[in-house]
């Protein structure tokens, strides 16, 4: 039997048996692995070679000749060029599988930990409607019409028009429905990526998914806004709820949704949110869990896996807003809380103020010299709790953590990689991994959340 062509632009019929992330199938060519673009486990497809690397291949489906008993209909009609849900094609119960399979597989090839065992996972019910917050950005079309939308896949600077999006509710597609009818008949420039020319850039909508209340925040380049007034009176005349419309400047050139808030054309600037009994006032740049009624099962795990009493002192490092530390100081003696941003402390002191936390401290501080000063001052902490951002936990940070040797860490992450890596290193000391949950915060997408505890052995 001759060996296949596996050069690029070869095609070749290939049967998928796994997923990979972020969200590719997996199919074996001539004994190498082939990461699949668009495939799904159990089709069997055509496939067009686009890469060859020293250890494995790269393509895309051209044609599905048998597909997968796990293929459903996307719900939505930008499938496929959006960015976003690539996983919207796979039954739900089947993205749960891959998922909890990807945190198991980081534990035992990153970590070098032992099997867990079957992984548990929280699905997110429902599962579309879920997302509070969407970024929308500015362009046009091939005749120089205005366009609303996301990026298409794989690029910053191509946007398609939206007509609608089933992650957040619809009243997000109404307000970019009534947006860019606005802008459409002004004389303001879409914002161009490339050549750093233009006016609008970001449509920016946030919701107290608890509340209903609507913050609309409008980011644009420097220069004069056409009659905001009336955009901002359209707005609230179409969709009720809304509590904020304003306008922030970003005068880079990196392309995000960020900058200076300036103009305030309606309310206070604000909304407000509840998660798990607790209210927080909320802002355009706030951080805030995406996914709020999954976020309120998040930290109830991390909660329930630290089983605190009364008499504990918790350690909440990067405690963002607070909400972890909120939780906590229900059960706690005292929590303290540390984290670098200032607004974010800020927000984590009002909303302390607010809900009557009156056991919560919140440090603005790096971690690293939080720790070091901790350990020299030989201070006890019953349990630390840590939700770091993607890149994890610094190896200072880990080494500060084992010194201060508290009985209990509970460790939240939303990159099973480099959360496999920490639990690795920290159970190569004095820990041992108790439990791990997944939770799904982010539905028909490839990323996954985890919770998990570790005990001093």
């Amino acid at each position: 039997m001759s060996k296949p062509d596996l050069k690029r632009g070869a095609q070749l019929t290939v049967e998928v048996t796994d997923l990979a992330f972020p969200g590719r199938g997996v199919a074996k060519i001539d004994g190498l692995v082939t990461f699949v673009d668009g495939g799904l486990p159990g089709d069997t497809v055509e496939v067009e070679i686009t890469r060859r690397r020293r250890r494995h291949l790269e393509g895309r489906v051209t044609r599905i000749l048998q597909p997968s008993p796990f293929r459903v209909k996307p719900r939505c009609l930008h499938f496929g060029r959006c960015g976003g849900c690539r996983l919207q094609d796979l039954a739900y119960e089947k993205q749960l599988e891959f998922k909890a399979s990807q945190v198991k597989n980081h534990l035992l090839r990153i970590g070098g930990l032992k099997d867990p065992g079957e992984l548990p996972i929280i699905p997110c019910e429902p599962n579309y409607g879920y997302r509070n917050k969407m970024e929308f950005a500015f362009g046009k079309d091939s005749a120089g019409r205005l366009k609303i939308g996301l990026h298409s896949r794989g690029t910053y600077w191509d946007v398609f028009d939206l007509q609608e999006c089933h992650l957040p509710s619809p009243s997000f597609a109404r307000i970019v429905e009534v947006t860019r009818t606005y802008f459409a008949g002004t004389a303001n420039e879409p914002y161009d990526p490339v050549k750093h020319t233009g006016f609008l850039r970001f449509l920016v909508i946030r919701q107290g998914q608890n509340t209903g209340q609507l913050l609309v925040n409008l980011v644009t380049a420097e220069g004069e806004l056409s009659d905001p007034a009336r955009w901002a009176a359209a707005l609230c005349e179409a969709v009720p709820g809304i509590t904020t419309v304003l306008r922030t400047i970003n005068t880079g050139r990196a392309n995000v949704a960020v900058g200076e808030p300036t103009d305030t054309w309606h309310g206070a600037g604000t909304f407000t949110e509840q998660l798990g009994g607790f209210e927080f006032t909320l802002g355009p740049l706030s951080f805030f869990q995406t996914n709020t009624r999954q976020a309120e099962k998040l930290f109830a795990q991390a909660i329930q896996y630290a089983k605190l009493t009364p008499k504990d002192r918790v350690l909440d490092l990067y405690s963002g807003a607070g909400a972890i530390s909120l939780f906590a100081a229900r059960e706690a003696r005292a929590v303290t809380g540390v984290e670098l941003f200032a607004e974010a402390v800020t927000a984590a002191k009002e909303a302390a103020v607010k809900n009557n936390a009156g056991n919560c401290e919140f440090v603005c501080s790096d971690a690293r010299a939080f720790l070091k000063k901790q350990v020299s001052d030989a201070a006890h902490y019953d349990v630390v709790i840590t939700d770091p951002p993607r890149v994890g936990l610094h190896p200072k940070v880990i080494k500060r953590i084992v010194e201060l040797a508290p009985p209990k860490i509970v460790y939240v992450s939303c990159n099973p990689s480099t959360l496999a890596r920490d639990l690795g290193l920290l159970c190569a000391t004095r820990y041992r991994l108790m439990e791990i949950t997944a939770v799904d915060m982010f539905p028909h997408t490839p990323h996954i959340e985890a919770v998990a505890l570790l005990q001093i052995a």
